[in-house]
């Protein structure tokens, strides 16, 4: 029982050893790149691609004749 209570600490002392310096430079990171973007500078990391946005189309299914077509044959 002891053992894997020691086993456990010395697994958190290594993540905790590791996850702390590597959440430093990714927090600094971050806010110098916020920094750059509100002052208005070019982003360092920029995007590796965007996204086009995609627009819905406004046009009905059928067409206002097709659908008289549609309403007679079924008469």
């Amino acid at each position: 029982m002891v053992e894997i209570f020691l086993i456990c600490a010395v697994a958190i002392s290594i993540v905790g050893g590791v996850s702390v310096p590597i959440g430093k430079i990714l927090f600094t990171t971050y806010s110098e790149e916020r920094k750059r973007l509100e002052s208005g500078g070019e982003p360092r990391f920029p995007l590796t691609y965007i996204q086009p946005e995609i627009e819905e189309s406004s046009s009905p299914k059928y067409s206002p004749d097709r659908k008289t077509q549609e309403v007679n044959n079924r008469n």
